[in-house]
């Protein structure tokens, strides 16, 4: 993921980098804060998954704080 981000960041000039996950995923969650992204949004029960509705969660890193 740091490789993905430094291309993004780098290559192609990119500003922030969004991405979203279940909020059910800790261990992902716990991950992507340690690289720098933050919680910016959640949908609560958004999403269908094995028959229980589970949030959705947005996070974001911008290029000036990736760790």
């Amino acid at each position: 993921m740091k490789t993905l981000l430094r291309y993004a960041f780098r290559e192609l000039r990119m500003r922030k980098v969004i991405l979203k996950v279940f909020g059910s995923n800790t261990r992902a969650r716990k991950a992507y804060a340690e690289l720098g992204f933050k919680e910016v949004g959640r949908l609560k029960r958004h999403i269908l998954k094995d028959g229980v509705f589970e949030d959705e969660i947005y996070m974001e890193v911008f290029s000036e704080e990736l760790k």
